[in-house]
């Protein structure tokens, strides 16, 4: 906007809120992973539509790169017009490292999240909207480190890059995606750091109050010149 001339004064970017109640950081060993026999797995999650701006063939090649690391499990939750492509690239890899499921109810939406140790977030590179998908808010809020792949013009790069909280790769290189994945199932305290990282920015930055009331400030200011 500013681009075109609009006094910057004037534009002003608040984040959309997220109930940090629900998802909350909370410890891995719940009863998803009970139900789905995950036991010590190194868990990474995907739980949302699979569509045409999601990166999901990235995300599955890597899976197929990492098939040496019998611990390290891909687990993808939800539905979508490339559900059956993935599902599909899946059997023809032969990847037996990615379990699929149905899209999760909100509860067990968020005990998926407190199961996974990384959660990922592929976006096609082609997708260079200023757009933050509310997948990444979760995952922040659940105190779980994010693995990113997108083109690196997009806000989801720059939000995870300046909260710390996860890694960043570009779109389209599985193989810096598996080389993210083996750096955090390697150093766990780096990992677990960022989950860190992930709360507190949340708590910061999309707390439902704190964000409304920016709402009340603007609109103060606007109205009365404070």
């Amino acid at each position: 906007i500013t681009s075109t001339g609009v006094d910057p004064s004037r534009v002003h970017a608040i984040f959309n809120w997220v109930n940090l109640d629900t998802p909350h950081p909370s410890s891995r060993s719940n009863n998803f992973r009970d139900i789905h026999e995950l036991g010590e797995y190194f868990v990474l999650s995907y739980a949302v539509a699979m569509g045409f701006a999601q990166g999901m063939d990235d995300i599955v090649e890597a899976a197929s790169l990492l098939q040496q690391y019998p611990h390290i499990v891909f687990l993808f939750a939800g539905d979508g017009v490339m559900r059956d492509h993935v599902e599909n690239k899946v059997n023809v890899l032969g990847l037996n490292n990615v379990r699929l499921l149905p899209t999760q109810p909100p509860d067990m939406y968020y005990n998926l999240l407190s199961a996974s140790d990384v959660g990922l977030v592929p976006l096609r590179t082609e997708l260079a909207t200023p757009v933050i998908p509310g997948k990444i808010q979760s995952i922040m809020a659940a105190g779980r480190p994010i693995i990113c792949s997108a083109n690196p013009e997009t806000d989801a790069i720059r939000l995870v890059r300046e909260a710390q909280c996860g890694i960043c790769v570009n779109a389209g290189d599985p193989s810096k995606i598996a080389e993210a994945i083996v750096t955090l199932y390697n150093d766990q305290a780096l990992s677990q750091k960022m989950g860190r990282h992930a709360r507190t920015y949340a708590e910061e930055h999309f707390d439902p109050k704190r964000c409304i009331q920016q709402y009340f400030d603007i609109l103060d200011k606007t109205i009365n010149g404070n």
